[in-house]
């Protein structure tokens, strides 16, 4: 559904082509504007230097954006290294929040090991809005950086319930950064009514 997108560095110049295989960019949009947010120094959701992603859509339906923090390795075991924001409005909404349903990965399963096995597992968070294309489902999700490749062949990182928290914790910063970031998506639909469904855990 998305194939374009542009990202910017942490000084907001384009990231070089070359840097990143595989990877399509044009013209640039507003796909990046509405997530610089993410990367301000002020209002970052997490301590880091991050470059952001966004889709070109310039939809009422539809909207994409992502974070990569680009000194994950001086960052500790279960920090943020990865974030991403996105919005569904109208029967888009209802079906996206469908298909995660149906993966298990929805608000309030709570069903997950206490053992991340994986490099890529996250903690989401779902709000719903009422927007100007109508009801509107959010999810932002945070990716912490799991231990080492030894650590994950040897039966993975294992989180405390202070380490759940603190994943929730983040993940609530970036949801309310996401919905009240002036120039971005939420703010420019005139989203409101918020409500906040919960969390939803990613991994196996």
């Amino acid at each position: 559904m998305i194939d374009t997108y542009e990202e910017h560095d942490a000084n907001g110049g384009p990231v070089d082509e070359g840097d990143y295989d595989g990877i399509r960019f044009d013209e640039p949009d507003r796909g990046v504007a509405k997530c610089d947010w993410m990367s301000a120094k002020a209002s970052a959701p997490a301590p880091g230097t991050w470059t952001t992603t966004g889709d070109f859509q310039q939809s009422r339906l539809l909207s994409v954006c992502g974070a990569d923090r680009q000194d994950d390795d001086e960052a500790a075991d279960l920090a943020p290294v990865a974030l991403d924001a996105t919005s569904w409005a109208g029967e888009l909404g209802r079906s996206a929040y469908r298909d995660y349903e149906q993966s298990g990965q929805y608000p309030g399963f709570d069903d997950r090991t206490d053992t991340l096995t994986g490099d890529d597992a996250r903690l989401a968070l779902w709000a719903r809005s009422e927007c100007a294309a109508g009801t509107t489902y959010h999810r932002v999700s945070v990716r912490p950086k799991v231990g080492n490749p030894v650590d994950l062949e040897e039966g993975g990182t294992k989180l405390s319930a202070s380490d759940r928290a603190e994943l929730l914790s983040s993940a609530r910063k970036l949801m309310t950064r996401y919905l009240n970031a002036l120039g971005g998506w939420p703010s420019a639909q005139h989203c409101h009514a918020t409500k906040v469904l919960g969390g939803g855990e990613e991994w196996s």
